[in-house]
């Protein structure tokens, strides 16, 4: 399997700094892939790059590397880091992000460089990029910096179920409109039960859960569980999102009957 590495920033498609970061790697390891995730994460928005990371990593080879940068990474307070987390390697501002995108602590924590002694200003360039060439050309990570013991930590939303309704949060909002939650088809399958059940919307619900979006007739409102295992909630060829009054703060409520 061929060398790969992923880019996941907000730093948008119109300025050089992405050209400039893929213009390095390719010119130090020319037979890389490197695959964009995302340039448009909305701008310091740590939860949203978190959820994208999450989502896609999954699918990659073992051993890709992820490189995630979002909301000026440089800073005093926190350190620069490389993590192995399933089988594959991910470089980031340790500022709680990997929290939210692994489940359990990471394999293997690496410093790559502390805050404020980043060697430039660009830091997907100058401190993570450099060292996905020095990994990928043969150093070992253990020779990239010394280890830490724990990544930062951020809480992710907890709501607590009540004794009948199973309670998560909108996790992200695709360009269509999509509402990908953090529910995930097993808690869903385990707090439910196979019951009748109805997904919560603003004077409305979705009592049943569809395979696919043309399941339903265009403009009528569906939920299934997407091909990550998340529960989303969208409308057929419209966007949920608008048309449903959601947003990325909305905590999503299903109501099981008989429990």
């Amino acid at each position: 399997m061929g060398k790969i590495i992923t880019l996941t920033t907000d730093l948008g498609l119109r300025d050089p700094y992405v050209p400039a970061t893929k213009g390095f790697i390719l010119r130090h390891l020319p037979d890389v892939q490197v695959i964009d995730l995302s340039h448009t994460v909305k701008p310091f928005d740590i939860a949203q790059a978190a959820w994208m990371v999450r989502y896609a990593h999954r699918e990659f080879p073992d051993d890709t590397v992820h490189l995630i940068t979002v909301g000026g990474t440089i800073s005093k307070k926190f350190n620069h880091v490389l993590v192995r987390y399933h089988n594959q390697w991910m470089m980031g501002c340790d500022n709680g992000i990997f929290s939210l995108i692994t489940e359990e602590e990471p394999e293997l924590i690496i410093e790559l460089c502390k805050g404020g002694e980043e060697p430039g200003p660009l830091t997907l360039k100058d401190v993570y990029a450099a060292a996905a060439v020095r990994l990928l050309s043969g150093t070992a990570a253990i020779d990239l910096g010394p280890q830490a013991e724990r990544i930062q930590q951020l809480l992710r939303p907890i709501h607590p179920p009540e004794s009948d309704t199973l309670k998560g949060s909108v996790a992200y909002i695709d360009s269509y409109g999509n509402v990908i939650t953090d529910i995930s088809r097993e808690q869903f399958a385990r707090f439910g039960k196979n019951l009748p059940f109805g997904i919560e919307l603003f004077g409305d619900e979705i009592t049943t859960i569809s395979k696919n979006y043309y399941d339903v007739a265009e403009g009528e409102k569906l939920a299934f569980f997407n091909s990550a295992g998340y529960l989303e909630i969208a409308i057929n060829k419209g966007s949920a999102s608008a048309l449903l009054n959601i947003k990325s703060s909305f905590v999503v409520r299903i109501r099981f009957q008989g429990l």
